[in-house]
C-alpha cells in the first residue's frame, strides 16, 4: 500500500506542477496578445484616419 500512496502523491505533484505551467501560459499569452492589439490600434490612429478622410468632409457639408 505504501506504493500505491507514493505514486498518487506524485501525480499529484506533477498534477499541480502542470496547473501552475497551464495557468502561466494562459498568462503569458493573455500580455502578449493584449501588448499586440495595443500596437495594432495605436498603428491605426483611428482619430487621425477621421481627419484626413475626405469622405467625411463631404457629407458634414
Amino acid at each position: 500500500m505504501g506504493g500505491a500512496y507514493s505514486f498518487i502523491k506524485g501525480g499529484m505533484q506533477i498534477m499541480g506542477y502542470l496547473w501552475v505551467v497551464t495557468i502561466g501560459f494562459v498568462i503569458c499569452l493573455g500580455l502578449v496578445g493584449g501588448i499586440l492589439l495595443y500596437f495594432i490600434s495605436t498603428a491605426f490612429n483611428l482619430n487621425d484616419a477621421s481627419s484626413i478622410d475626405l469622405l467625411d468632409r463631404r457629407k458634414e457639408e
